[in-house]
């Protein structure tokens, strides 16, 4: 019968050794023409993919093993030296490695399944957009393999490698991410991936999610030791599969699939919140893709799901904002909006008011750009003044305000935006009018800034306001003083005195002082002619000639 046996039946049927051991390979020499034929010959590549059906179906029902691991070999070999035709025989190839793993004397041999992988490894690194996007047959070959190939690696022979290198083959399979009918294996993948990346290390699995501000501030003298290494170094001469198959769905600059699998990394976090996992995965993202983190998180706010806790959704973010996790491209102001409504819609309920404001304070822990906290304030100014917001909200905004300013280190805002601020803030101007920069404003901002210190109820706040003010702008806290109180008051008034009492120690003048003092206790108030004599010497006092120009004119601008 063998004369009349076509020739790519022949060759084919060569590269099997005799005999029945389950270990065979194919021939070597025989196996490298084979290769050299269907590569020679392209029109052959169907007809050799055709016959290793009919050939493998009979094996499989004979039961040879070893036959079998020679077919699984040889297809190998055949995707890597015919990829370029790999649509010719690709389904073919789909259909003999689910007709093996269905049937239940090879499923169970480990050895069969590691050489199907191999094989699906291959036809996933050569697979183009055009087969995983139009044929539906390859698609539904391709979900059933899938399928079959998950549920025997988890169920039956439990083998974790062999899993994770399936969900490796997944993330290299070209536009499985964009096809709707696949992308959910991504999901399932990145989920299968955690959980054994967490099971090869606890730590990542604990509760580990406290204030993210308490404990990075204590941090901060120690972040070289603190620092924990992350995907981007993990994988560097790391043999864990667990770990690759990780750096393979986020180390990607492909958005679809880095999006689910972010998405299915936070529905992980929401079950076992763990900061540690957040900021290890941040850290094998690229760069400029990270802020997709900070947005999924903010999206998960307004999620229906009951699955998702807000709060903790609110803390993993915060984490992640004052971590050592770089992130870039952050739209600062449109992530505080977004917070801001979440906060407001929930008023009532003490836990999302405090974290939400937490979680704003840490949005602006890193500086993005140089108006930003400027910005931030002027937003919560905005609701503020606004006449839909209620008084539960109103006094959310104020904790907010309150919270944020308490942690800015350097000043941020103009004379202008305290004044507006200041009207709903008077039981924390201090604190607020330390992060005002110290640019020289215009001769109206003063006139406002000592008509809003007439307006405080604290005779304490304000003597201190005014030691501040003269700290911080010294002659035209001096100047724009003289010419305000002058114009300005004329009633006995706490403010009055606590400016000229300023003004004394300011220039050092013994009896400005004591005559301020004597004037404060009879009630009365400094002539013009009283306040000459102060600056009618230029030795003691180096303001006097322009105290005396404000003085004498007369209409004391």
């Amino acid at each position: 019968g063998s004369m009349f046996t076509p020739k790519h039946q022949k060759l084919v049927n060569q590269c099997y050794p005799t005999g029945r051991t389950t270990d065979k390979k194919p021939k070597s020499s025989e196996t490298s023409y084979l290769l050299y034929y269907v590569n020679s010959r392209r029109s052959k590549l169907e007809k050799v993919s055709t016959y290793l059906i009919k050939r493998s179906t009979s094996d499989l029902n004979h039961r040879r093993i070893g036959n079998i691991a020679v077919t699984l070999d040889l297809m190998n070999k055949i995707v890597l030296h015919c990829k370029e035709n790999l649509n010719v025989f690709v389904k073919d190839f789909l259909y003999i490695m689910n007709k093996v793993l269905s049937n239940n004397n090879f499923n169970n041999d480990v050895s069969v399944v590691e050489l199907i992988e191999l094989a699906f490894s291959s036809i996933c690194q050569n697979l183009d957009d055009v087969l995983c996007n139009g044929d539906m047959e390859f698609v539904q070959l391709y979900q059933n393999f899938v399928d079959l190939f998950f549920k025997i690696v988890t169920e039956r022979i439990h083998n974790d490698d062999m899993l994770l290198k399936c969900c490796i083959d997944i993330s290299n399979t070209n536009s499985v991410s964009s096809n709707p009918q696949l992308n959910h294996f991504v999901s399932k993948s990145v989920a299968y991936t955690i959980s054994k990346f967490q099971e090869r290390n606890p730590k990542f699995k604990t509760l580990s999610l406290e204030a993210a501000l308490e404990s990075n501030l204590g941090k901060r003298l120690s972040r070289t030791q603190t620092r924990t290494i992350g995907l981007d170094k993990a994988a560097e001469d790391n043999h864990d599969l667990s770990v690759k198959a990780l750096q393979s769905y986020f180390n990607t600059t492909e958005t679809d699939k880095l999006n689910l699998s972010i998405r299915t990394l936070l529905r992980c976090l929401q079950s076992t919140p763990n900061k540690e996992l957040l900021e290890f995965v941040c850290n094998g993202i690229p760069v400029q893709l990270r802020y997709i983190v900070i947005l999924l998180l903010v999206r998960q706010l307004s999620d229906k799901d009951k699955n998702v806790n807000p709060i903790v959704s609110l803390k993993l973010m915060s984490s992640l904002l004052v971590s050592d996790v770089s992130i870039v491209g952050l739209s600062v102001l449109d992530i505080m909006r977004k917070l801001l409504n979440f906060q407001l819609k929930n008023a009532t309920n003490k836990e999302v008011v405090a974290q939400s404001c937490i979680t704003m304070t840490d949005l602006n822990h890193k500086t993005y750009y140089a108006e930003q906290t400027s910005d931030m304030l002027y937003e919560l100014l905005l609701k503020l003044k606004s006449d839909t917001v209620k008084d539960v909200e109103k006094n959310a905004v104020v904790e907010d305000i309150d919270f944020l300013v308490e942690h800015i280190t350097q000043p941020s805002i103009s004379l202008e935006l305290f004044i507006d601020l200041a009207h709903y803030m008077k039981n924390h101007i201090i604190c607020l009018f330390n992060i005002v920069e110290t640019e020289v404003p215009s001769s109206i901002l003063f006139s406002k800034l000592y008509s809003l210190l007439r307006e405080l109820d604290s005779h304490g706040v304000q003597k201190e306001m005014m030691e501040e003010i003269f700290d911080k702008y010294g002659k035209m806290a001096l100047l724009s003083g003289l010419n305000y109180f002058l114009e300005n008051v004329s009633e006995p008034e706490y403010t009055y005195y606590s400016y000229h009492l300023q003004a004394a120690n300011f220039l050092k003048l013994n009896d400005y002082k004591s005559q301020t003092e004597y004037k404060m206790q009879t009630r009365t108030l400094f002539t013009k002619e009283d306040l000459l004599s102060y600056y009618s010497d230029t030795g003691s006092n180096k303001y006097s000639k322009k105290g005396a120009q404000i003085l004498l004119s007369r209409d004391n601008q």
